[in-house]
């Protein structure tokens, strides 16, 4: 497999219930990725995750839409769409797409809690460049699986995790983990989260929207995931995160059985310093 040029959007065509998503496998200078899309069970409408992969750059993003079935999957787009235009990644270039997506949000979409949580990175000789607000995920390992970094989501649960009140499993099951306190919407334009880490050749990165970190640990998914490839991995999570899913409902959701049906988006790369 050659090394891949093209800009790669997962999530668009994912209407129906994806029992089997497929998992896109993408070789780079800087290692081997894995992403894949599901809308996840049938309670969910449309997929409003969406997942980006620039190789020129190179770029990742790892998007959640929100504001219901069609402005979610709108403001995902829209966010989709002004990262295709970035030439240099920084931060200043991402504020002022922040900037014209919170604009279209404001004039597109319906609704007025429409916008997206998001995740975005991109690799510089030895370091990883993250950006991100609310919920989106990010955990880099070890060539042994033991977590080196992991992003601290922009949650009402999270403040409860870091305060000592609630137990990350216990999180798992609670009814107010959807509850976010940082986006990108259509009222407000706020600075991500951004931090730069050192990883090494044979690290991994696991990227995922919240369909997979409700349903479970990173210390599940690192013992899930070892000693199995991007592709393998990604697969595997995605195939045991709709199962779980799917056995939680089988009745229509009243709001409360749990764990909440949700899209999931999964990005698993294994790093090589260039």
């Amino acid at each position: 497999m050659g090394l891949s040029t093209k800009p790669l959007i997962i999530g668009q065509s994912s209407t129906e219930t994806d029992e089997s998503p497929k998992v896109f496998s993408v070789r780079l200078s800087t290692g081997m990725f894995a992403a894949a899309s599901s809308r996840g069970t049938k309670y969910k409408n449309v997929n409003e995750d969406r997942l980006v992969i620039l190789p020129q750059l190179p770029l990742f993003a790892v998007i959640d839409g929100m504001g219901g079935p069609g402005d979610g999957a709108k403001a995902a787009d829209i966010l989709t769409e002004e990262l295709m235009t970035i030439q240099h990644p920084s931060l200043n270039s991402l504020m002022s797409i922040q900037e014209q997506v919170t604009s279209r949000i404001k004039q597109e979409c319906m609704t007025s809690n429409s916008g997206v949580c998001y995740l975005i990175c991109w690799m510089e000789n030895s370091l990883l460049h993250i950006y991100y607000l609310g919920d989106v995920k990010l955990t880099l390992f070890d060539n042994t699986q033991n977590i080196k970094w992991e992003s601290r989501d922009h949650s009402l649960i999270n403040s409860w995790i870091d305060s000592g009140y609630l137990s990350p499993e216990k999180a798992l099951h609670h009814p107010q983990r959807h509850i976010i306190t940082k986006a990108l919407t259509g009222n407000d334009t706020p600075e991500p989260d951004s931090h730069h880490i050192s990883f090494e050749t044979g690290d991994r990165m696991i990227a995922a929207t919240d369909g997979l970190s409700d349903n479970f640990t990173m210390d599940e998914i690192a013992e899930m995931t070892k000693n199995h490839s991007p592709q393998e991995s990604t697969n595997m999570l995605m195939q045991k995160t709709i199962t779980k899913m799917q056995q939680s409902h089988r009745e229509p959701w009243d709001g409360i059985l749990l764990p909440k049906p949700d899209n999931i988006s999964i990005l698993i790369g294994d790093l090589t310093v260039q």
